[in-house]
Protein backbone atom coordinates (compact mmCIF):
# COMPACT_ATOMS: atom_id res chain seq x y z
CA UNK A 1 0.00 0.00 0.00
CA UNK A 2 1.01 3.64 -0.22
CA UNK A 3 1.30 3.88 3.56
CA UNK A 4 3.54 0.82 3.71
CA UNK A 5 5.75 2.16 0.93
CA UNK A 6 5.99 5.54 2.65
CA UNK A 7 6.96 3.91 5.93
CA UNK A 8 9.63 1.78 4.24
CA UNK A 9 10.96 4.88 2.48
CA UNK A 10 11.28 6.68 5.81
CA UNK A 11 13.15 3.74 7.32
CA UNK A 12 15.50 3.62 4.34
CA UNK A 13 16.14 7.37 4.58
CA UNK A 14 16.89 7.11 8.29
CA UNK A 15 19.29 4.25 7.53
CA UNK A 16 20.85 6.30 4.70
CA UNK A 17 20.07 3.57 2.15
CA UNK A 18 18.43 3.89 -1.24
CA UNK A 19 17.08 1.93 -4.17
CA UNK A 20 19.39 2.06 -7.17
CA UNK A 21 18.68 2.11 -10.88
CA UNK A 22 19.56 -1.58 -10.99
CA UNK A 23 16.53 -2.61 -8.94
CA UNK A 24 12.93 -3.18 -9.94
CA UNK A 25 11.29 -0.47 -12.03
CA UNK A 26 13.67 2.20 -10.74
CA UNK A 27 16.00 3.70 -13.35
CA UNK A 28 19.09 5.86 -13.03
CA UNK A 29 17.08 8.78 -14.46
CA UNK A 30 13.93 9.94 -12.67
CA UNK A 31 12.01 10.50 -15.91
CA UNK A 32 12.53 6.88 -16.91
CA UNK A 33 11.40 5.69 -13.45
CA UNK A 34 8.23 7.76 -13.79
CA UNK A 35 7.63 6.36 -17.30
CA UNK A 36 7.98 2.82 -15.93
CA UNK A 37 5.45 3.53 -13.18
CA UNK A 38 3.03 5.10 -15.66
CA UNK A 39 3.33 2.07 -17.95
CA UNK A 40 2.43 -0.27 -15.10
CA UNK A 41 -0.48 1.89 -13.97
CA UNK A 42 -1.97 2.35 -17.44
CA UNK A 43 -1.71 -1.34 -18.36
CA UNK A 44 -3.13 -2.41 -15.01
CA UNK A 45 -6.08 -0.07 -15.36
CA UNK A 46 -6.95 -1.53 -18.76
CA UNK A 47 -7.40 -4.92 -17.10
CA UNK A 48 -9.22 -3.35 -14.16
CA UNK A 49 -11.67 -1.59 -16.48
CA UNK A 50 -12.49 -4.86 -18.24
CA UNK A 51 -12.93 -6.64 -14.92
CA UNK A 52 -15.29 -3.95 -13.58
CA UNK A 53 -17.40 -4.14 -16.75
CA UNK A 54 -17.55 -7.95 -16.51
CA UNK A 55 -18.75 -7.70 -12.90
CA UNK A 56 -21.38 -5.11 -13.80
CA UNK A 57 -22.67 -7.09 -16.78
CA UNK A 58 -22.85 -10.35 -14.83
CA UNK A 59 -25.08 -8.90 -12.09
CA UNK A 60 -28.67 -10.12 -12.10
CA UNK A 61 -31.08 -7.70 -13.77
CA UNK A 62 -34.02 -6.13 -11.95
CA UNK A 63 -33.13 -7.18 -8.42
Amino acid sequence: TSVSSSYKSILMALDNTQVTGNEGIVEHQIDRSINNLCAIASRSMQYTDRQVIEIMVSKPKGI
